[in-house]
């Protein structure tokens, strides 16, 4: 899994004009794969349905193939949980009026691709795999997304709320 994080991290939802304007941007050549390998190359495409607080869209997302080891990797922007469909700054939403004692279902508006159920499955998530981490790290949720964000990759090598672990490579 790489993970593309640019300059300012933009949370707004992403589709695939965006997505494709940061593939644009990406020298193929200085992404290292988890083997500490170089040169990986385009092995191909697949969809990806995105459910966010504006509605759902699909992302038609690359894969690269390291040429040493073989592995494949999904590159996918840091506003998307890797293995999820919905947005990492939704899923962040929905902790904070957990945390805060509000009740997380708020965050569904009409427009809004998930419902009750989703809110429902993120909490489960959040208190079974991160919420132990970030209160032993004293994080506040209060605080911005991308410090968040950062803390997470850092210290477990890994995005906020993500379960699997895939060998995520962080690329700025």
């Amino acid at each position: 899994m790489i993970m593309v994080r640019g300059k300012e991290e933009d949370f707004g939802a992403m589709d695939q004009q965006r997505y494709d304007e940061m593939l644009s941007g990406l020298e193929l050549a200085k992404i290292e794969c988890v083997c500490s390998s170089r040169g990986m190359k385009v092995h191909g495409y697949y969809e990806r349905s995105i459910h966010s607080s504006e509605g759902e869209t699909k992302l038609r997302v690359m894969r690269l193939k390291c040429p040493c080891c073989g592995r494949t990797h999904a590159v996918l922007p840091s506003v998307l949980v890797p293995y999820q469909q919905l947005c990492v700054r939704d899923q962040h939403q929905m902790v904070i009026a957990y945390e805060k004692g509000e009740s997380p279902e708020n965050v569904c508006t009409p427009e809004a691709a998930f419902d009750e159920n989703n809110v429902r499955s993120v909490i489960r998530r959040y208190k079974k795999f991160w919420r132990a981490k970030i209160r032993q790290l004293g994080e506040d949720f209060h605080t911005d997304l991308c410090g968040l964000l950062d803390l997470c990759r850092m210290m477990f090598s890994a995005q906020f709320m993500q379960i699997r672990d895939a060998g995520c490579v962080i690329f700025t």
